[in-house]
């Protein structure tokens, strides 16, 4: 062990949803008992299914490790685990053996567990927050796992590429081994669009919001892509979406003349939820919205009467993002 390595502590809790990071610390980890043991020899792995009670797991923990002085107890979605497996754990945390190193990966283990609570008395440091990124912080993610890898890629790239794969740490970074091993072999070493494009299968789900969220950028050619990418939504329910968001803008310039405290709070709604409404809201003017509102109404009338919805619903997004505000 580098004298520069914190001691490995009997428990860790690797918990969040950012599966790749997860993964990254738990091959960090085995790397580093590695290097003092026969991983093979001194490791065990559980998925909850695995573990029948609270005594196989703990008899795993207390095993000694074969020709070293530690071994390795890896359990996957902890936080799946029976409620009586997990208070079995809280107790070990005050007591755990001192040749094993116990790894628990959760997505979501509340800290209102009694084992939660447990590793923090005992433990804190050994809570190690996985949370997944915000999605606008995904393109300086990609950016960074590019380098990583040897190669690099545009913000804009970035962006095209988490459209494609979507938000998951693991699917990004592996289209990213794709991408790296496809550009290298042409010698070069900056990832294009037209890369993704060709290598990257469009796997990523289209959310109803981020149509909203387009819209609310005034940025026609992305709504009108995100409308081909969801032909299970009808055009009427597509615009039912965008009335309500033209609403919700309208609602937070009134609420902004009033000068509210909390605008999220008087919409009911998180802060996250909001932030971008309310940061765009004083781009638009009332009477702008007003007439969008009114123009909706009308091409919900023409849908009704038979017209073609999704050309319909294009026109009016068209003309929402290009009128002036």
């Amino acid at each position: 062990m580098s004298s520069n390595e914190k001691p490995l502590l009997p428990v860790y809790l690797f918990n969040g949803e950012d599966q790749l990071k997860q993964e990254t610390l738990l091959k960090r980890l085995s790397s580093r008992i590695g290097s003092i043991t026969d991983i093979e020899m001194n490791s065990t792995n559980f998925q909850p299914a695995d573990i029948k009670n609270a005594d196989q797991l703990l008899d795993a923990c207390y095993t000694l490790p074969f020709g070293s002085a530690v071994r390795l107890v890896t359990v996957k979605d902890a936080d799946k685990l029976a409620q009586p497996i997990l208070d079995a754990l809280a107790n070990y945390v005050a007591e755990p053996s001192d040749t094993t190193v116990l790894v628990l990966m959760a997505q979501k283990l509340k800290a209102t567990t009694r084992f939660f609570k447990a590793l923090k008395k005992h433990y804190p440091e050994a809570i190690i927050d996985c949370s997944p990124k915000k999605r606008s912080e995904l393109p300086a993610l990609v950016r960074s796992m590019a380098v990583a890898q040897g190669v690099t890629i545009s913000t804009d790239a970035a962006v095209l590429l988490i459209e494609r794969a979507g938000t998951s740490t693991i699917a990004l970074n592996t289209e990213l081994q794709k991408l790296t091993s496809y550009i290298k072999a042409s010698k070069r070493e900056t990832i294009s669009r037209q890369d993704i494009i060709a290598v990257v299968a469009r796997v990523a789900e289209v959310k109803p919001w981020d149509l909203a969220d387009a819209l609310t950028a005034c940025d026609s050619a992305r709504s009108l892509q995100l409308i081909a990418r969801m032909p299970d939504q009808s055009a009427p329910s597509l615009l039912g979406i965008c009335v309500s968001r033209v609403r919700e803008l309208l609602s937070i310039k009134a609420l902004k003349q009033r000068d509210v405290s909390s605008i999220a709070a008087e919409l009911g709604q998180p802060d996250w939820r909001v932030r971008n409404q309310i940061k765009a809201a004083p781009t638009f003017s009332r009477r702008m919205l007003i007439d969008s509102l009114t123009q909706a109404a009308e091409v919900d009338r023409q849908m009704k009467s038979g017209g073609d919805a999704t050309l319909l619903l294009e026109q009016w997004l068209i003309t929402f993002c290009t009128q002036k505000r």
